[in-house]
């Protein structure tokens, strides 16, 4: 007879910096603290048994603003040092 599995649980963490996410990975900043806690409070309701039960952390990766091309400026007389004659 095989052994009933229980279903992952599932946990969103919404959208973080690049930055934040690299953290994480290396096991370091307040997302890390974050994933502690929410792990911390699934085991003391009961939600997550103590031993081996899959937890799932999903993160998103925030879309990083981009910096605006510079606009040709065509209005901006040439200075006389720099023209050409």
């Amino acid at each position: 007879m095989a052994p009933t599995q229980k279903a992952p649980v599932v946990v969103n963490l919404g959208k973080s910096s690049r930055k934040r996410i690299k953290k994480l990975k290396r096991g370091e900043g307040n997302l890390m603290d974050n994933v502690l806690q929410r792990l911390a409070r699934l085991k003391t309701s009961g939600e997550v048994s103590t031993n081996a039960e899959a937890v799932v952390f999903i993160v998103e990766r925030r879309a990083e603003l981009s910096m605006p091309s510079m606009p040709s400026m065509p209005w901006l007389p040439i200075p006389k040092r720099f023209s050409m004659r």
